[in-house]
């Protein structure tokens, strides 16, 4: 009987511990997780001399986006709900903001420091999603962009093309040939440790296809990628293509494990 006491607590313990679990695993399901990620090319370097010392200047207005940005939405007449705060870097995935999907509204996105919205989402469900952004291809400012939002949540080993250009690509990897759409994605698998050339290519004058550049792609066991493909925003770029290339480790929660005896 003294034994068997500790072993019925242990076990109700536990038992309250999964009831928490569901719990929260319902709220997890109820949330909205966004990950930013600006794509396009960065600005020429520039520096100047001042007393024999080379400095290098601040980019141009507009050559770059905001560099931290403020979520909120819609809470009621005229109120707005703060989300959070994140940092903006080009080329580089930005760190993720979590928040409840239920009632909510067009999640805006505000510079730090500015009253005017610079981008307008909208309102999303729950999940994850990663939401890529470039340069309107009418300006050469950050001030104009476009969206695409796609989900985020892959499993390792996987391998996504996601076209955010304004033209159709054709995409050859291996032995598979797509047809790659503005706006949309193609998901794959890549075996780990193991190179994969990819090559792009756009129509061509006349019919057939013009090939414009080649990659090498490669990932561990627990990662995956993803692969951004947008039009070069610089007039002296080499490629009419920008690739961006984000390779990550995919991290997973277990759920708690029954008692020890």
């Amino acid at each position: 009987m003294s034994r068997g006491l500790p072993v019925i607590r242990r076990w109700t313990c536990f038992l309250a511990l999964l009831v928490v679990g569901v719990v929260t695993a319902e709220e997890e399901k109820s949330k909205c997780r966004l990950r930013f990620l600006a794509v396009g090319n960065a600005p020429p370097f520039r520096q100047e001399v001042r007393d024999g010392i080379r400095y290098e200047l601040p980019p141009p207005p507009g050559s770059i986006p905001p560099r931290v940005l403020l979520l909120e939405r819609g809470a009621g007449d005229d109120e707005l709900e703060e989300l959070g705060k994140v940092g903006l870097k080009l080329g580089r995935l930005s760190g993720e903001i979590e928040f409840p999907a239920a009632g909510g509204k067009p999640v805006r996105l505000r510079e730090e420091g500015e009253m005017e919205p610079w981008i307008e989402l909208p309102k999303p469900g729950a999940g994850s999603y990663l939401v890529v952004i470039r340069r309107d291809p009418q300006s050469r400012t950050w001030d104009r962009v476009q969206t695409q939002t796609v989900g985020d949540d892959l499993p390792a080993g996987t391998l996504r093309f996601i076209n955010a250009s304004s033209q159709t690509l054709a995409l050859v990897l291996g032995e598979k040939k797509v047809g790659l759409t503005s706006g949309k994605t193609w998901t794959t698998r890549l075996a780990p440790g193991k190179p994969a050339g990819f090559q792009l290519g756009l129509p061509a004058e006349g019919g057939g296809l013009k090939r414009i550049l080649s990659r090498s792609l490669e990932q561990g066991p627990n990662e995956k990628t993803v692969v951004v493909l947008s039009e070069a925003d610089r007039p002296d770029a080499r490629t009419p293509l920008k690739v961006t290339v984000i390779r990550e480790t995919v991290r997973k929660r277990l759920p708690p494990g029954p008692p020890e005896d």
